[in-house]
């Protein structure tokens, strides 16, 4: 018997490292800025059916990457969205679809470890037939991909969908259990919903699992909504100068602010904001040596990177690699960066002063802030 639940939590404890590589940190998530739409988007009875359908038949064929071919957004669904008109449009298109082969990998990877989460609690789901159906979430927002869309125009978005699970049958468990996943992170496109965020268990049926396992998914569920919470000490993560190419920790810039940019050359929406962080030390003379600009690319090489930032000019700031691994490497998964761009400004403590999109923080007036509180 102990043994038997030895290694239960053994396989939970693996799926718990594997999932915190894949569906912690899962598909590269292409942000735009929220905007508020001119009409309430009313979603149909049947709008979200396709989703539940490639959530059945992962679980019944175990085809990840027939599931993250379905559910990443393709070059085709960014070049239904593409302005014909806007100058920068050519360009931001581009990238976006040079992204979209890195976020079909991490979708598969997400749904690699969710598979792994089933079989940790013994789950199969190849026998009998296996009801799967969606429920509309309560509030179905907007979002517009800057550069890319028409100006005024937006896409639908949903920070989750539930969907519920109803199979005939469970190997060792009663036959008729729902059980509940989310995807997070979801647009809407012209061919259909997209998700971005991964996908986790939700609930189980009652016996299925044990309290330690809940506390594990409570803990895992946590770590997926966000960035790490303000006023947390930041963990020490290490990445790579592009000028010199050296080692370098983030303790050594204790003591200055620090605005810590995670971003990709392949990311269209972090074009803009990288552009303006190039801005910032030659707005506010007075920082000088008190604040630390520093893009950390999550790209696949160092190479990639000085290329893209040298032809752009964007020398201005303290350009810096994560590290192999991409949306697996050691910096993106400290911080939990489950999107690009995402921005953490650190205050001379170390402690986290605000976390999220560029877009929807005041770079400035938060740098400005920390410094008055050394």
């Amino acid at each position: 018997m102990n043994s038997r639940r030895c290694g239960r939590r053994a396989l939970v404890s693996l799926w718990l490292a594997l999932a915190l590589l894949g569906a912690g940190l899962p598909a590269p998530q292409t942000q735009g800025q929220d905007a508020v739409p001119s009409q309430r988007f009313q979603p149909a009875e049947d709008e979200f059916s396709a989703l539940a359908r490639s959530v059945a038949a992962l679980l019944q064929s175990r085809d990840t990457a027939r599931f993250a071919k379905e559910v990443t957004p393709s070059p085709e669904d960014w070049t239904a969205i593409a302005s014909t008109n806007e100058p920068e449009a050519d360009e931001a298109l581009k990238s976006f679809i040079k992204g979209t082969e890195p976020q079909r990998k991490q979708t598969e990877t997400s749904a690699k470890a969710f598979l792994a989460r089933a079989d940790s609690l013994h789950l199969d789901f190849a026998k009998g037939d296996l009801h799967a159906r969606a429920a509309s979430p309560k509030r179905i927002g907007t979002v517009h991909f800057n550069n890319l869309q028409p100006e005024g125009t937006t896409l639908p978005r949903a920070n989750e969908v539930e969907i519920i699970l109803k199979p005939d049958a469970l190997t060792n468990h009663a036959a008729g259990a729902e059980l509940k996943l989310v995807l997070r992170r979801l647009s809407r496109f012209p061919a259909g919903w997209r998700a971005a965020g991964g996908m986790q268990w939700e609930t189980f049926p009652e016996g299925i699992v044990d309290e330690n396992t809940r506390q594990e998914t409570a803990m895992l569920d946590t770590a997926e909504q966000g960035t790490l919470p303000p006023g947390r000490s930041v963990p020490e993560i290490e990445f790579t100068a592009l000028t010199e190419q050296q080692k370098l920790k983030l303790s050594s810039l204790r003591g200055k602010v620090v605005v810590l940019d995670f971003w990709a050359t392949w990311c269209g929406p972090c074009q803009r904001p990288m552009a303006e962080l190039q801005k910032l030390k030659q707005r506010h003379p007075d920082w000088g040596d008190r604040v630390a600009i520093v893009p950390l690319s999550i790209d696949d090489t160092l190479e990639a990177v000085r290329q893209h930032v040298n032809q752009r000019g964007w020398t201005n700031t303290f350009n810096v690699w994560a590290g192999d691994g991409g949306w697996r490497s050691a910096p993106a998964r400290a911080f939990h960066v489950s999107g690009v761009p995402t921005t953490y400004i650190i205050d001379a403590q170390g402690k986290i002063v605000v976390a999220g999109h560029p877009a929807a923080m005041n770079i400035d007036n938060q740098v400005d802030a920390a410094l008055k509180k050394e």
